[in-house]
């Protein structure tokens, strides 16, 4: 009888494994990694789960500019974040390559809220290329980008 009892257990153990889902962890739910992310959403690929400030700077007027990195998805992009009390414009370039002459780059359509944030796009990875961080916030209009001002890094 225990041995049936036992047999009858270790079955129900196991059916319950297989029915259960499994545990995931945030850099298993990521959706690209290195060069592959290049031109990616940072947050729509998962990337910002494990996502480090590498550098920040936050400028007069309360523009914060800010080199972000994912391990998980071995990526890097730019954040601008308003923090000046206001409504602004914002915009963002991650700047690499000779001279920082290519770059991803967000710029906002219209105003952002004080404590909101633009993300540029990611890029991937290139052990031999620095990236600078750009960021910039304006009253006045639509930033264009590049962003070449108010820059943290390289990195």
């Amino acid at each position: 009888m225990k041995i049936h009892l036992y047999i009858i257990l270790c079955a129900l153990l196991l059916l319950l494994g297989a029915v259960l889902p499994f545990s995931w962890s945030p850099a298993s739910a990521v959706g690209c990694y290195g060069s592959t992310c290049t031109g990616l959403n940072p947050n729509t690929m998962g990337c910002d789960v494990d996502a480090t400030t590498a550098g920040g700077y936050t400028y007069s007027g309360g523009n914060r500019v800010e080199n972000r990195q994912s391990n998980a998805c071995d990526a890097e992009w730019e954040r601008t974040r308003n923090w000046s009390g206001g409504y602004r414009y914002a915009a963002g370039s991650i700047r690499y390559g000779p001279d920082f002459a290519y770059h991803q780059s967000v710029s906002s359509p219209g105003m952002i809220a004080d404590r909101q944030q633009v993300y540029t796009p990611m890029k991937g990875p290139d052990s031999s290329t620095l990236t600078l961080a750009c960021g910039k916030l304006s009253t006045s209009g639509v930033i264009p980008v590049p962003v070449t001002d108010n820059c943290v890094g390289p990195y």
